[in-house]
């Protein structure tokens, strides 16, 4: 069953929490007071415009909601919740709320925190009063600890047990060659997704309109303007007909982590027969039947990357509505077929080998 966004008056129920919020009223004075009003709207604006101009709180609270959406996109919890949302009182004075509650397949409740990673940055820190304040929460839920780390320079996304950053004596870190061992994403329904390369967007022109190369020009370049007369999509060689390979081979070829280079057909008429963008690993091995394109939370990340950035990397949008279960659809069960299909495809399911839940699997392994 998959995921569905819970009915809530979000305009007018929200819009009302926030006055509550912001309110700052004169005794004697009516909720109808349009100064009360005019002070909670001066005030927002003065919050938007900080915010706004913020470009790190920004890329930080896209990634938060990014999250979210991989989550749903996904499919493989039961339930998520914002969790720092609303009001909270607690015996504890040193406690924080973590963004997210979120409830598994097997039932196990977790508690998520969400980290955006520089792009160049292989490690990442977090002070040991926030991690302490992040771990008494938790604790008080009777739940796991978790960080979830947006390493946005591979896009990729890791998912940890707070017992596996490593302590010092400020602040724990955590660095991406130990969160790929210790990676729980694999229990939120993510895989990593592999084909035989090359994969190949090839566009043929049209015989019967014009499409002769021009003259050559500075830096010897030479254009040619042509009516693209067909579509065809290769893989490793093979011409794909079958409308969800293509499908499939599309998706992999635009959200998924290979170069591209493109490349001319042209005849000895000086006429272009087609335009080639193909796409290769970026070390591609002679001999290695796949290659690994992306892991489905990658894919998922790289189009709400196309959609909420723009050219400069700067955010345009803070999210993006999920559709629940999609990725995990990208592609049908009977594509594992391996036998009489043109696109051959590989799914590796990826669990942890450090942290808490790789003890759990290993006990279960020995009681077998």
């Amino acid at each position: 069953m998959a995921l569905r966004r819970l009915k809530r008056e979000r305009r007018e129920l929200g819009s009302l929490a926030l006055f509550v919020d912001l309110d700052e009223p004169e005794s004697g004075t009516s909720l109808q007071d349009v100064r009360r009003r005019q002070h909670v709207v001066a005030e927002i604006g003065r919050g938007l415009d900080e915010s706004l101009a913020n470009t790190a709180r920004l890329h930080g609270w896209r990634v938060q909601t990014l999250f979210k959406a991989v989550v749903v996109e996904l499919g493989g919890a039961r339930l998520i919740k914002e969790e720092d949302k609303g009001e909270c009182y607690s015996e504890e004075a040193t406690v924080k709320l973590p963004d997210y509650r979120l409830v598994l397949k097997d039932g196990e409740m977790i508690l998520v925190e969400v980290k955006n990673v520089a792009p160049g940055a292989l490690e990442t820190k977090i002070g040991l009063g926030e991690l302490e304040a992040l771990e008494r929460y938790a604790e008080l839920n009777g739940a796991r600890l978790l960080f979830a780390h947006y390493w946005s320079q591979a896009n990729l996304w890791s998912l940890v047990d707070a017992s596996v950053l490593a302590r010092e004596e400020s602040a724990a870190t955590l660095k991406l060659i130990d969160a790929l061992p210790a990676n729980e994403m694999g229990f939120l329904g993510d895989a990593t997704i592999a084909t035989t390369p090359p994969l190949v967007l090839r566009l043929r022109a049209d015989p019967e309109a014009p499409r002769t190369l021009g003259a050559e020009e500075v830096g010897g370049q030479r254009r040619a303007i042509f009516t693209i007369d067909d579509v065809e999509v290769l893989a490793a060689g093979t011409v794909l007909v079958d409308e969800e390979e293509r499908r499939i081979a599309q998706a992999l070829m635009q959200l998924g982590g290979w170069e591209v280079e493109e490349t001319a057909s042209i005849d000895e008429n000086d006429e272009v027969v087609s335009v080639d963008f193909t796409h290769r690993p970026l070390e591609e091995q002679p001999g290695v039947p796949h290659h690994q394109v992306a892991s489905l939370s990658s894919l998922y990340s790289a189009a709400f990357n196309q959609a909420t950035l723009d050219k400069d990397g700067v955010p345009s949008r803070l999210a993006v509505d999920p559709e629940p279960g999609r990725m995990t659809g990208l592609i049908p069960s009977d594509c594992w077929d391996h036998g009489e299909r043109g696109l051959v495809l590989w799914r590796f399911e990826l669990y942890p080998s450090i942290g808490p839940r790789a003890e759990e699997r290993s006990v279960g392994r020995d009681n077998a």
